[in-house]
């Protein structure tokens, strides 16, 4: 083992998920560094008492050593998670990033653990594929491929690309239309509808009307041309879709996940995804309607 990992853990009303994720790093803690768990403060009674219940089981975990981090308010989803990557890349160089829904394969930590640190000065390594249903994944050997799109669902970053985003993405959008977007995308080489359909989610975004951070920090990967890592298969196993997500209430199509055994090797290869891009493009005439319905209610307010 070259090195162990830091891990930063965001929660906020899911004890029984946040359960299941502790458990899951308490077994592979002989790869770990310092594990952080952000709770963030409820909101209303409810959430108040659900963040609190997620204290208590990082507190309850004797099996793991982590710290608790809190903010002294209630922060939105778009100003909580980002809030919290700010804290860890403060703490640590690199690290892998969980959400509490997320629960990461074994193989996938220790193989975290034997990278060269060097790789990852460019570049950010994903945990989850939402579409690897449609991928080939009968090979007993996990392929991690540089793709365009970058996934949150457990992932492996860097303070560099990390601070670079937080520092300047705000001051090269200021006063940025649709269009800019759009060009931007269109320039990176991707697909008419796709472009359309995801240059209007960042704009809104930047409206405040998607409460979101992710696609904000995609759009400035695919901008800067960081490489982004994608597997072929899911490493990172999402448990949640229900109504206590922030925007995953429902398992995507082509989602699933196996745990593989102590035996499945994990590479990176250096070259295209570029079954994974295609697919990923594949945005639907419908889809593309309902996010600009998002535009018109906005400006017909």
């Amino acid at each position: 083992m070259e090195h162990k990992i830091d891990v930063l853990v965001i929660s906020y009303v899911r004890p029984k998920e946040l359960s299941k994720l502790l458990f899951q790093l308490s077994e592979c803690s002989e790869y770990l560094g310092n594990v952080y768990v952000w709770v963030n403060q409820g909101s209303d009674e409810r959430t108040k008492a659900l963040s609190q219940k997620c204290v208590n089981v990082v507190y309850g975990n004797s099996l793991l050593s982590s710290q608790v981090v809190r903010p002294t308010g209630h922060l939105p989803v778009y100003t909580s998670i980002p809030s919290a990557l700010d804290y860890f890349f403060n703490k640590c160089p690199h690290g892998l990033v969980l959400e509490d829904d997320c629960i990461p394969n074994a193989n996938f930590i220790s193989f975290l653990c034997n990278i060269k640190k060097d790789l990852l000065s460019g570049s950010l390594i994903c945990g989850s594929n939402s579409l690897n249903n449609y991928l080939d994944t009968s090979s007993r050997c996990a392929e991690l491929r540089y793709a365009k799109i970058f996934q949150v669902w457990g992932w492996y970053g860097n303070k560099k690309i990390w601070r670079s985003f937080r520092d300047n993405y705000m001051a090269e959008i200021e006063g940025k239309s649709f269009l800019y977007y759009f060009k931007v995308l269109r320039g990176r080489g991707f697909k008419l509808l796709f472009s359309i359909d995801f240059a209007a989610k960042v704009y809104l975004a930047k409206k405040n009307i998607l409460k979101t951070w992710d696609y904000q920090f995609c759009f400035y990967l695919i901008k800067c041309n960081y490489k982004s890592f994608v597997p072929d298969r899911n490493l990172v196993n999402n448990i949640g879709f229900n109504r206590d997500a922030n925007n995953t209430f429902y398992q995507p199509r082509g989602y699933s996940y196996s745990e593989s055994s102590s035996e499945t090797m994990i590479n990176i290869l250096d070259d295209d995804y570029v079954e994974f891009d295609k697919k990923y493009q594949q945005v639907g005439f419908v889809r593309v309607v309902k996010t600009f319905l998002r535009f018109f209610l906005y400006f017909g307010r």
